[in-house]
């Protein structure tokens, strides 16, 4: 059966690296710039938002036939948070293949650029592209209300940014025909991995709330402690300063109160 290979572009106000694909992903500045896609050795096209979702693509996911893209958790989330959202059908984790998780099995490394250099492919990531992406996908500040504002593409960067995503694609397909499939062992484990974290956990807030609130009120008494027990002097537990001060002028060699070496418990 053809497969399909997927890439999205998208922009937001959140950062990916330090906040992680779901928050991103759901978040409600984060858009699609544009997906680049191709089905088996077909042409890799790309769709805009605004256009009409190609009848090929839409069946191919509907049918539940399989989906391949280099770091697939991420691409699967932008498709669940925000594609089915604009009329794409739902694409089930069990009919995603994930490129990058399939390299590192065989001991490749994680970031598409570098995994086609080191396999010597004959297409590269386009680094030049690359960089052009990055600046419109993030704000380039904020508005008064703290909406974002975007960076405003003219035609040619569009296509530009086009290009970029194409050529993804076209590296990802490439890259496929020398990666071996996970094992069943592999594939079951990264399977649940993925449904875990779209399931996500059980948490009792009110409980939550009533720790954070024990946690407040000992740092209350505890710093109340060491007010008194100072004479004023370092007034919560966590003045280091004052308290490094305090420890020296009583009379002890002190520069730090920080926690070093072995402690020996």
């Amino acid at each position: 059966m053809p497969k399909l290979f997927f890439d999205f572009e998208t922009r937001s106000a959140v950062d990916l690296r330090s906040s992680g694909g779901f928050r991103y992903a759901s978040d409600k500045t984060t858009t699609i710039l544009c997906l680049s896609w191709a089905i088996g050795n077909g042409p890799v096209q790309l769709w805009w938002p605004g256009e009409s979702i190609p009848k090929q693509l839409r069946d191919h996911v509907a049918d539940g036939q399989e989906c391949f893209a280099f770091n697939a958790q991420f691409d699967h989330l932008i498709w669940e948070n925000i594609a089915v959202g604009l009329g794409f059908p739902t694409m089930a984790i069990d009919q995603v293949h994930d490129l990058m998780a399939m390299g590192l099995a065989m001991g490749l490394p994680a970031k598409l650029d570098v995994v086609a250099k080191a396999l010597g492919l004959s297409e590269k990531k386009d680094m030049t592209g690359q960089s052009l992406m990055r600046r419109l996908s993030r704000p380039r500040g904020l508005k008064r209300d703290g909406s974002p504002i975007w960076v405003q593409a003219t035609s040619q960067e569009l296509e530009q940014l086009g290009k970029y995503a194409k050529q993804d694609t076209i590296v990802a397909r490439l890259l496929h025909g020398f990666l071996l499939p996970l094992t069943a062992k592999e594939r079951e484990v990264w399977l649940l991995d993925q449904k875990i974290n779209l399931t996500g956990m059980l948490v009792d807030l009110d409980v939550v709330a009533k720790a954070e609130n024990m946690v407040e009120q000992e740092k209350y008494l505890l710093d109340t402690k060491m007010a008194k027990l100072t004479g004023g002097q370092v007034a919560t537990c966590n003045s280091t300063k004052a308290l490094v001060k305090y420890v020296a002028d009583a009379g002890v060699a002190c520069t730090s109160v920080a926690v070093s070496g072995d402690l020996n418990l």
